[in-house]
């Protein structure tokens, strides 16, 4: 208590003490857009009965090879959805930028963008019109039942909303993609020694001839390869740090451009096309949602070139993958007279689906695997070192009983192994249960999010894109979203604790203004 009166003057400004306020961005408040995206049930509507006249031109019986008979799929499943995508438009660009949207596109790109064009050696490896025939309804049944599900999601307050919306500083932002940058090639420092050069080299080898390279049965050891899912947060973190490039310095900007091209370039000489595409996807994602709406040419700019970055790599990764990066860019990659080489390829997963209809139920005893690969699923992430005896694998060894070769790696998608489960029902029930996850997860896009919100939002496209791929790879690919929440439940815990503790802002006297006599008139 302060028994002394300080002497103030009449005319001296009241003492007003400031609340502290949190940080804002000013950039985020430029976009003053209030959405939510959500499926259009019209769209919805549009796309189921452009798959059912597709199933019908499918089964009319004019097709005389299986390859046109997937090319007729290609074109009907492909105009379907550019119709359905014009309903979804309607609601505005941002509501096509959504989790459900991009599965579908990448379903589809795994499965029957190829046959667009002409596909002449899948018919020696597929002789059967009947067969082709049901795994193309397969197909379209997946993708139907994405549609239904996504309607299917719980609407509600958006899930995590304090960590979504809160704004943390800039130079937190840097500091998070450093982090995530480091910790991800991590093992593959500690593999080569920190030899940084060495670690170059043997990046641009044939794939699977890397040091550091996880077994099939990993050791504590190899719990240190997990970290390189963080790898996953720096394509998102560059989006958005493009987007809003007026917060951050040149330098700090350069150099997180320099490390985000070493991520790709890290991709690409991987030859996995799977994990260059969900770089790609996660970019564009953080893109779209941090850039301003009056911006948004640069939206479509990025979207073109990051599409035409997938298109002309696609081919380019599976020449070089077999060979290495340095032999190929000499020009000395083998030249395969195949359905690789000869025409646009992506991948075997038709194939290997029209391959599973014809080997489920009959050729395995008349069953199918029931829960086997829900099973596995769930059970992915729980690392070897701390369960020894989890199943290595499912009970039916498909490479050699579908393909009798050993070694090769199957690709089928979430509809080969929903086939696998229990036929066309479990096909279906397993799109309908994706279409409710990326629902659900599109529920997380605000136009209050933060650039801690679009980096968690963004990253969750990667699960969702090699999902599509394989539901072997959901519950592993969903570590790089719950990492971003739990590191943003702490950031802002932390921010919270530092603005608790700095003294508020000291008031200053403000002098009232001079009045003058009025002029005489």
């Amino acid at each position: 208590m302060n028994f002394f009166r300080q002497h103030r003057p009449a005319n001296a400004a009241p003492k007003v003490q400031e609340p502290v306020r949190r940080y804002e961005n000013p950039i985020a408040q430029t976009d003053t857009e209030t959405y939510q995206p959500w499926p259009r049930l019209d769209a919805t509507f549009v796309g189921i009965v452009g798959f059912i006249i597709t199933a019908f031109f499918i089964s009319s019986g004019t097709s005389k090879l299986p390859s046109e008979m997937a090319h007729l799929a290609a074109v009907g499943v492909g105009l379907t959805l550019l119709a359905s995508f014009a309903f979804e438009l309607r609601s505005g660009l941002k509501n096509v930028v959504r989790a459900d949207l991009v599965g579908i596109l990448a379903f589809y790109y795994l499965t029957l963008y190829e046959f667009l064009f002409r596909q002449p050696y899948f018919d020696k490896d597929m002789r059967f019109l009947s067969l082709t025939e049901l795994a193309l309804y397969a197909v379209i049944t997946g993708i139907a039942g994405i549609m239904i599900g996504r309607h299917l999601a719980p609407r509600g307050k958006q899930p995590f909303q304090a960590v979504m919306t809160r704004e943390v500083p800039a130079n937190w932002i840097v500091t998070l993609f450093w982090a995530s940058f480091f910790l991800g090639i991590f093992h593959m420092l500690l593999a080569e020694g920190f030899n940084i050069s060495k670690m170059f080299e043997d990046m641009m080898k044939p794939r699977f001839n890397q040091p550091w390279g996880r077994g099939k049965f990993g050791d504590w050891k190899a719990l240190l390869n997990e970290l390189a899912l963080l790898l996953y947060f720096i394509p998102p973190l560059m989006g958005l740090m493009l987007a809003r490039r007026e917060r951050y310095s040149a330098v700090n900007f350069l150099f997180a451009l320099s490390g985000f091209a070493f991520v790709l370039f890290y991709g690409f000489v991987s030859g996995t096309r799977s994990l260059f595409g969900a770089y790609l996807v996660t970019f564009m994602i953080a893109f779209a949602f941090a850039c301003p709406a009056q911006k948004r040419k640069q939206t479509v700019l990025i979207f073109t070139i990051c599409a035409a970055a997938m298109a002309l790599s696609t081919k380019a990764m599976l020449e070089m993958r077999s060979v290495g990066f340095t032999n190929w860019w000499k020009g000395e990659y083998k030249t395969y007279v195949n359905r690789q080489t000869q025409s646009v390829f992506v991948d075997d997963n038709l194939l290997s689906i029209t391959k599973i209809v014809g080997f489920f139920p009959e050729q395995n005893g008349g069953k199918y695997l029931g829960f086997e690969i829900p099973y596995l699923a769930v059970i992915r992430p729980i690392p070897r070192a701390i369960w020894p005896g989890k199943p290595a694998g499912l009970s039916v060894n498909l490479e050699q009983s579908l393909f009798q070769l050993k070694g090769l790696t199957l690709s089928c998608t979430f509809v080969g192994e929903g086939y696998m489960s229990g036929g066309m029902l479990a096909v279906l029930i397993q799109g309908i249960v994706l279409g409710m996850l990326a629902g659900w997860w599109s529920r997380l896009a605000s136009a209050q999010n933060s650039e801690l919100g679009i980096l968690i939002y963004s990253s969750g496209f990667f699960a969702v894109v090699i999902t599509m791929r394989s539901t072997f790879a959901l519950t592993t690919a969903l570590l790089t979203p719950a990492a971003g929440i739990l590191a943003g439940h702490f950031l802002l815990k932390g921010a919270r604790k530092v603005l608790a503790r700095r003294p508020p802002p000291r008031p200053q006297f403000r002098p009232p203004p001079v009045q003058r006599p009025p002029s005489p008139t």
